[in-house]
């Protein structure tokens, strides 16, 4: 593959995902080195920065940032600062794009932009808007995350046997992580009989309407 290729791939993956700390540092390091884009340390502290922010743990990047901004003019990195301040609004002006149009992945990021107000003003009914429409497509994380809304009564009513649904919705659609079954039997103890069977209604309901969701890969 080119390195344009390469450089244009961890560009779409930055612009993808909010956390994605390692398209961050690759483009720094692209930038730096003028592998697959021209040289332009502006680009190169923006993105070091922002992979920083995001506690990129690997311990070469803060080094390798100071020694950028020693090379660099002040004007130079008043102007890294500013692209790295108005990263996050830009991203979640793409996410918002992407995820009105449908994508799952997309919708799930923007859950969390709007839960931790990266980019966007928190609010956590919002957040719980886009992980319903991510759920609604088979994501399994958004499908967590809302259940974990239901429980807590952030951004919707506390509603267990709305809960109920998206954790059983979530592993049948593939999420095989112990901790969510952890956290539906944990759930489980606290509801009556009656909230159960609510519960086992609703994720009847669901399966109805999504005969052929299957098991989405990396979910």
């Amino acid at each position: 593959m080119r390195l344009e290729d390469i450089a244009s791939e961890f560009r779409g993956a930055a612009l993808g995902n909010q956390g994605d700390v390692t398209a961050y540092r690759e483009l720094g390091l692209s930038y730096t080195s003028g592998e697959g884009v021209s040289y332009d340390f502006v680009q190169a502290y923006k993105w070091w920065s922002l992979a920083i922010s995001r506690h990129d743990s690997e311990p070469s990047v803060p080094e390798l940032f100071g020694e950028l901004k020693e090379a660099m003019s002040k004007e130079q990195i008043v102007e890294g600062e500013r692209l790295a301040a108005a990263w996050p609004s830009e991203l979640a002006r793409n996410q918002i794009k992407a995820a009105t149009a449908g994508n799952r992945t997309a919708q799930l990021n923007l859950g969390f932009a709007y839960l931790s107000g990266y980019g966007v003003p928190q609010d956590e009914a919002e957040a719980s808007k886009w992980f319903a429409k991510a759920a609604e497509h088979g994501n399994s994380y958004a499908s967590v995350m809302l259940a974990s809304a239901y429980i807590n009564g952030k951004g919707v009513p506390q509603d267990r046997p709305q809960a109920y649904k998206w954790l059983m919705v979530s592993m049948k659609v593939g999420n095989a992580d112990p901790q969510v079954q952890k956290m539906f039997r944990s759930l489980e103890t606290q509801m009556s009989a009656k909230e159960v069977e609510d519960g086992e209604r609703l994720v009847a309901q669901w399966q109805a309407e999504h005969p052929a969701t299957t098991p989405p890969a990396g979910h």
